[in-house]
């Protein structure tokens, strides 16, 4: 291991046990064909930056769901601690669901049925497959649980 791979790692160890507090970080993708690779690009860009544990919310087509299991599986222990996730094959709400599928491709329009389909969840951040994070999400985290109001 060279100089540089052991002071990133320095640093990812130093930040990992920096958190101030044990807050969850809700985040939701949707990832359907070939957008498994940027989507696991994406999740690693989370990890390495945030303090807090995430808390992934993955829909993706059925054929694909084994990719992010075995991806994660592979992944170093102390990085698997620092994260949740579930994974949901993307479908249409119950109500009105002929006219929605006349209407959107399914998972274009995924993350528009997100707070029906994910009624428990109190808050949760979506994004696309295409970001890559430079920064800490609990800075994005704290800016929205701040507000007193529903935003989307």
């Amino acid at each position: 291991m060279n100089l540089i791979s052991i002071f990133i790692l320095s640093i990812f160890f130093v930040k990992q046990y920096q958190a101030e507090d044990e807050q969850v970080i809700n985040l939701s993708v949707v990832a359907c064909g070939d957008r498994v690779p940027e989507t696991l690009v994406l999740l690693k860009s989370a990890l390495m930056f945030t303090l807090s544990k995430l808390n992934f919310f993955i829909f993706t087509e059925k054929n694909l769901q084994y990719q992010f299991t075995d991806q994660f599986n592979q992944w170093p222990k102390f990085v698997q601690k620092k994260f949740s996730y579930s994974i949901f094959e993307p479908k249409f709400p119950n109500n009105n669901r002929e006219e929605w599928r006349k209407l959107f491709k399914l998972c274009a329009s995924q993350r528009i049925f997100l707070p029906e389909i994910l009624e428990k969840v109190d808050s949760l951040l979506y994004v696309d497959t295409d970001v890559l994070f430079l920064t800490d999400l609990d800075q994005v985290w704290s800016h929205f649980k701040n507000r007193t109001s529903v935003s989307t």
